[in-house]
C-alpha cells in the first residue's frame, strides 16, 4: 500500500541504500543479475526493461486498465504497449467472446 502510494504521486527514486544513497542503475541490474544466477537462469539476458515488460504483461493480464499500467509504471508515452505480451488463448478468448455478440 505504501509502495504503491510512494509510485503513484512521487518521482523520488525507488530503491535507496541505509545510507541514503541512491541506488544506481548499475548496482541494480548487477543485484539483479546475482539474484537470477542464484536460480541457474543465464542472467546476461535481463536488466531493468525485464521487470518493466513482466510489470505491464502482468498488469494486462490481470485486467488492469491501460491509464492504471501507465501510472504503475510512470510511462507519460505510449511506450508502454510495445511490453503488453498477449497470449494466444486471450486472442482465442477474445474472438469466442465477440462471436456471442
Amino acid at each position: 500500500s505504501k509502495l504503491f502510494g510512494h509510485l503513484s504521486s512521487n518521482s523520488s527514486p525507488l530503491f535507496i541504500m541505509p545510507t541514503g544513497r541512491t541506488l544506481t542503475r548499475t548496482e541494480f541490474v548487477k543485484r539483479l543479475r546475482e539474484v537470477i544466477s542464484s536460480f541457474g537462469i543465464n542472467s546476461p539476458l535481463y536488466s531493468g526493461h525485464s521487470l518493466r515488460i513482466g510489470a505491464a504483461s502482468t498488469a494486462a493480464k490481470a485486467g488492469l486498465p491501460i491509464y492504471l499500467i501507465k501510472i504503475l509504471g510512470r510511462w507519460s508515452s505510449e511506450a508502454y504497449r510495445r511490453y503488453i505480451s498477449v497470449s494466444s488463448s486471450t486472442i482465442s478468448n477474445a474472438f469466442v467472446l465477440m462471436s456471442k455478440i
